[in-house]
């Protein structure tokens, strides 16, 4: 009997379909993150599908549980992951080297320019000991980057060896849209997507070795799942339809999903800031200013939906602004203050354009709970004229050339042109709070 001898480690396959099942422990805790949530804002049971169940006890040991088998899963997912791609990165290399200097092609010189490439991608990988306790140590919230990270690391390993052997390349490149993308399917399946995600970037891996060192043809070495999404802004529209649809089935089943939709909403605007960065700056603002409007709708209706779950938030909400002050001045300054915030937190890259993303989406779920207190009090216009208030149009105004402006920030720095935006976005948030604290002070009266 002829004895199969076992490939080096660097060049051994994953078993893609173990991978797809680690997020169903994320699922599960996540719903009872969600449960626990509703339990502790109402501090009462909810009368729909999780009457028969004990109001706090259950979700919190669902919680640990699965949060814990999920933590412990994805650490070591991480760690087993980043040991074998960070092997095949430096192992791959010197065995593509030694078929290049051994052949008799005539771009020798091509090829080892590429090779210098390929030789740097390794240092720019964490270690499997540093994957391993970041993502068990920050409670897996690191593990999406992380494969997000290897998986664009691994592509572009990929593609500049196949431009060495095939002479181009074939595997798609991804860029941090796809990250947020990545984040906003992992949201609005309430954390399933990251098996899929983990599936994906192992069979990745396998494809690369038969198609660069198996010698398999290329027609049987592509897989659908090595394609991603491309950053296209039409995509945005789409993922507001999925969103709308997605929770606003569940509100009707009785299912509440909140901060779920938050979340989704969140890394959506961001990725569309980002993906419309090369734009015109006033086609850029415009089109963030009419996202913004969206959504603001979409979760006005998702909150609408929600009201029975969370009225209690409405009524806080209620209680903070009968304590707003008297004094136009001081309104006008609180007010400003508090947008402020948030305002300058978007001109900061990447992280702020997700805080003013959440900001908004918190904004229109609120907005959709008081259109819901209004209905119950059969009055459903009032609410809705908000929409049409000077004050609500600068503030989001204001909000929309601060996110356009962070990504410009990134390539010009702190230029003349963007302090400039910076100053305008400024002088525009305040005259939305002066005329927001009169039009307090005149509904007072």
């Amino acid at each position: 009997m002829a004895i199969v001898e076992e490939p080096p480690f660097y060049l051994r396959k994953f078993t893609p379909y173990y991978y797809i099942f680690l997020g169903i422990p994320l699922t599960i805790a996540l719903f009872s993150f969600i449960y626990l949530t509703l339990v502790i804002v109402n501090n009462q049971p909810t009368q729909n599908v999780f009457e028969n169940m004990s109001l706090a006890i259950p979700s919190v040991a669902k919680l640990v549980i699965f949060g814990l088998i999920y933590v412990l899963l994805s650490s070591y997912v991480s760690y087993s992951i980043a040991q074998r791609v960070n092997q095949h990165l430096h192992y791959s290399v010197i065995e593509i080297y030694n078929k290049v200097k051994e052949s008799n092609r005539e771009d020798k010189e091509h090829a080892y320019r590429l090779l210098y490439e390929l030789s740097y991608i390794k240092k720019n990988t964490p270690s499997p000991l540093t994957a391993l306790l970041l993502t068990l140590f920050t409670g897996s919230i690191a593990f999406p980057i992380f494969l997000w990270s290897y998986e664009k690391y691994l592509r572009l390993h990929s593609s500049l060896e196949e431009r060495i052997v095939y002479g181009r390349p074939f595997t798609q490149r991804i860029n941090a849209s796809n990250l947020l993308l990545d984040l906003f399917f992992t949201f609005i399946t309430a954390g399933l997507w990251i098996g899929f995600w983990s599936y994906r970037l192992t069979r990745l891996f396998n494809n690369h070795l038969d198609r660069i060192h198996y010698g398999v043809s290329l027609d049987k070495a592509f897989s659908f799942t090595e394609q991603v999404f491309s950053a296209k802004p039409g995509y945005t529209i789409a993922s507001l339809i999925l969103v709308t649809g997605v929770f606003g089935f569940l509100s009707t089943l009785g299912i509440p999903s909140y901060p779920l939709p938050i979340l989704s909403i969140t890394v959506l605007f961001a990725y569309t800031v980002y993906v419309l960065k090369d734009k015109p700056f006033i086609v850029h603002v415009l089109s963030i200013l009419a996202l913004e409007y969206m959504v603001l709708v979409i979760l006005g209706f998702i909150g609408f939906l929600n009201y029975g779950f969370y009225n209690t938030l409405f009524q806080a909400f209620e209680e903070q602004v009968s304590n707003l002050p008297r004094d136009p001045l001081v309104l006008t300054i609180g007010i400003f203050q508090n947008n402020l915030m948030v305002t300058l937190a978007a001109f900061i890259p990447y992280l702020g354009t997700l805080y003013t993303g959440y900001a908004l989406s918190n904004t229109g779920f609120l907005y959709g709970l008081i259109i819901g207190n209004y209905q119950v009090s059969g009055d459903i216009f009032t609410p809705l004229t908000l929409f049409l208030l000077p004050h609500t149009f600068l503030e989001l105004l204001a909000y929309a050339i601060a996110a356009t402006t962070a990504p410009r920030i990134i390539y010009s720095s702190l230029s003349k042109d963007n302090i400039k935006r910076i100053i305008l976005a400024i002088t525009i948030l305040f005259m939305a709070a002066l005329i927001e604290a009169l039009t307090i002070v005149i509904a007072r009266q």
